[in-house]
């Protein structure tokens, strides 16, 4: 019963995060009709937060009704949060505020400092998988950002290492993985449709939003 109750918490504080973000980020769109948002009132909104909320029950079932407290939860949750806000502050405005990234960095560094503090041999175990999905998204962001010629930005770049450190080799190929999938099967759409060209931009946080959601329920 605690564990479904914790879990319970952690679904309630979801959408107070994702307002929180909005508002916190609102300052650095440039569109007066963001300027004036106001959080989860647009159906775009809604169901992005209710899939975040089934696929984070489903997660925690999937993962044996664990503690909300076990790191790979924790930072699973962190990086639904985090995602959640992002992916419509790129949507809306084509940004990734840089402040948002810094933020998670002491949060990861606390989470993993704590646990490192508990049990040092499993701390070092761990390493070399955080250094390995930190490796993974420099290779595959960075090329893709060279080779992209501006069309991916370098705020998709940072989020990826972000996203690295802290879902480490063991869990980043899968949102990456699905949202490029989901992403690429969008553009072909809409470009057999014609309603998109070749040179237009489209947000790729979105996408790698969907790839995690996606990862979460197939992990």
């Amino acid at each position: 019963m605690g564990g479904i109750l914790s879990l319970a918490g952690c679904m309630v504080m979801l959408p107070v995060f994702y307002i929180g973000g909005i508002v916190w980020c609102r300052p650095s769109f440039e569109k007066d009709e963001n300027k004036a948002r106001k959080p989860l009132r647009s159906p775009a909104e809604i169901i992005a937060l209710t899939a975040a909320e089934i696929v984070l029950a489903a997660l925690w079932w999937k993962m044996g009704g664990v503690s909300i407290l076990e790191k790979d939860f924790l930072m699973a949750y962190l990086m639904l949060a985090v995602l959640l806000v992002l992916c419509f502050t790129d949507y809306w405005e084509h940004i990734v505020p840089n402040k948002v990234l810094l933020l998670v960095l002491p949060v990861w560094f606390v989470i993993t400092g704590t646990y490192a503090m508990a049990d040092m041999d499993v701390f070092r175990r761990e390493l070399p998988y955080i250094l390995l999905g930190l490796v993974f998204c420099l290779i595959c962001f960075g090329f893709s950002f060279l080779l992209s010629r501006g069309s991916m930005g370098a705020g998709d770049v940072k989020l990826a290492l972000v996203m690295g450190l802290v879902l480490t080799g063991h869990y980043i190929a899968g949102p990456v993985l699905y949202g490029s999938i989901i992403s690429a099967v969008y553009s072909i759409i809409m470009l057999l449709r014609k309603k998109l060209a070749r040179t237009d931009k489209i947000p790729f946080v979105p996408f790698l939003y969907m790839g995690l959601l996606v990862s979460y329920i197939t992990r």
